[in-house]
């Protein structure tokens, strides 16, 4: 299973708490004066065992990872793409946190490599996608040595990860810059379409639907579509744009359950309504390639005059 960004919308600070005088020392502190954490041995926290309560041998409180670098108190025999534990740089936290001043300094040095990727796979331009930090993945983009189609470990790309997310301007960003393949799919076969359908992000779908090199019935390797997850899910505004581009309303997957079916198993009943109104409605005109043919033609597709009134219409 691939990873989902979604839950990232706010820090998960806690899962960081005990490596952050490490992420500290390794920025500011030359290699050959650095303590090893170690054998520092903290002591449990007894409202998080998981969480050390203080660092001992430490007169002063455990500073932000980031403070200090922002003011430019960076030492020359530091190495800046020194890693954690998590196979994070100091500029892939900085990308994180949308510490922007921090990213500007450390780019102005020619030895940092802003392409390095953590544990998972995510590069720094990554993580500013899926926090949504806009300035920070114009900047990246504009630098020769970043690749926006770079994937992580299971095959998701910066867009995948900002579409998941459900930032719309970051979205934009990516898909303005030429080689960025807004219809790649991860590990699962799934899309930045499909994820953003999934996680009810309508401004998003409307962006990425809108464009002729997404297709917006395409599904995973389970045979899921985009709609399958709105549906399933409950988010009717993204079915209804996904109906409006003509998308199948009742495609099955691979374990024979579709949309309709995904809906009223959930309890989703006006979407189950309102997809077997669109099934119907398409098998009773099977040789239309769309739906948005029949409901709303363009003049120049017309073939002759439009009909005659009947003469009901005419009180008559």
């Amino acid at each position: 299973m691939c990873l989902d960004y979604s839950f990232h919308g706010n820090h998960n600070k806690t899962k960081l708490t005990d490596i952050r005088w490490v992420r500290w020392v390794t920025r500011v502190w030359p290699t050959s004066t650095r303590p090893n954490p170690t054998k520092l041995n903290p002591e449990p926290n007894p409202r998080n065992p998981t969480q050390p309560n203080e660092w001992p041998g430490l007169t002063h409180p455990r500073p932000d990872p980031l403070d200090g670098l922002d003011r430019g108190d960076v030492r020359g025999d530091v190495n800046p793409d020194t890693t954690d534990i998590y196979d994070q740089t100091p500029l892939s936290w900085a990308a994180q946190y949308g510490r922007e001043g921090v990213m500007r300094i450390l780019l102005e040095r020619n030895d940092v490599n802003p392409s390095i990727a953590s544990e998972h796979g995510e590069t720094p331009l990554t993580y500013a996608c899926i926090y949504g930090h806009e300035r920070m993945v114009r900047e990246l983009l504009e630098r020769n040595d970043v690749d926006p189609n770079t994937v992580n470990d299971c095959g998701q790309t910066p867009l995948n990860g900002a579409a998941q997310c459900g930032h719309e301007r970051v979205v934009g960003i990516l898909l303005e810059r030429g080689g960025v393949n807004p219809d790649s799919g991860d590990d699962d076969g799934e899309t930045p379409l499909s994820w953003a359908a999934k996680n009810g992000h309508e401004g998003v779908v409307k962006a990425l639907v809108d464009r002729e090199d997404v297709n917006p019935d395409k599904p995973n390797r389970h045979g899921q579509t985009p709609l399958y997850f709105a549906a399933q899910n409950g988010h009717e505004g993204v079915v209804r744009i996904l109906l409006g581009r003509g998308v199948n309303p009742d495609t099955p997957d691979r374990y024979h359950s579709s949309p309709i079916s995904r809906a009223t198993q959930n309890g989703h009943d006006g979407i189950a309504k309102l997809l077997r109104g669109c099934a119907d409605f398409a098998s009773r005109y099977a040789a239309s390639p769309q739906l948005t043919d029949l409901i709303s033609p363009e003049p120049s597709e017309l073939s002759g005059p439009l009909p005659k009134r009947p003469a009901s219409f005419d009180g008559q």
